[in-house]
């Protein structure tokens, strides 16, 4: 008789688990989301003004989604690290910035990617998006973060 019992309170125990992890799936707590990646990004800060003017010491022309094994070795490395597969050179129409570039990192790991669906790490100079704490929501699915020092953090929770 005990072990019927026992039996339900594991079965209830699996069930509500599963409930859990479905219910965060299709609900995922965006604020920490973006508050983690906001710290990441603070560890992360010097490696990325390393990699953004090595990437623009190369003179390459503008292009988007540009694979990372176009790039050398030791660039492509540091990109990995950070979870960026590609990335966007674009150059800047206005007039009034003294940089000519704006670098769009797209990642495909970590940085909460598997709740926010698509992350981008983007250094556009001359930006006023990019004071540090600047948040700006369109009230549907992007979320842009300021990160200071020309950075912001791009997300896109929308599933298409």
């Amino acid at each position: 008789m005990k072990i019927p019992k026992f039996i339900i309170l594991v079965f209830g125990v699996v069930v509500l688990g599963i409930s859990w992890k479905v219910y965060s799936k299709f609900n995922p707590n965006f604020e920490k989301c973006f508050i983690e990646n906001n710290e990441n990004f603070k560890s992360n800060i010097g490696e990325l003004n390393s990699i953004v003017n090595e990437i623009i010491k190369l003179n390459l022309k503008e292009s988007y989604n540009i694979s990372i094994n176009k790039l050398p070795k030791d660039i492509k490395n540091k990109l990995e690290k950070l979870g960026i597969k590609s990335f966007s050179l674009i150059k800047i129409s206005n007039n009034n910035c003294n940089e000519k570039h704006i670098l769009e990192l797209n990642v495909y790991e970590n940085w909460n990617v598997e709740n926010l669906n698509n992350v981008k790490l983007i250094y556009s100079p001359c930006d006023e998006k990019t004071k540090i704490n600047q948040h700006y929501f369109d009230g549907f699915h992007i979320d842009i973060w300021g990160q200071g020092q020309n950075w912001l953090i791009f997300s896109d929770t929308d599933f298409i």
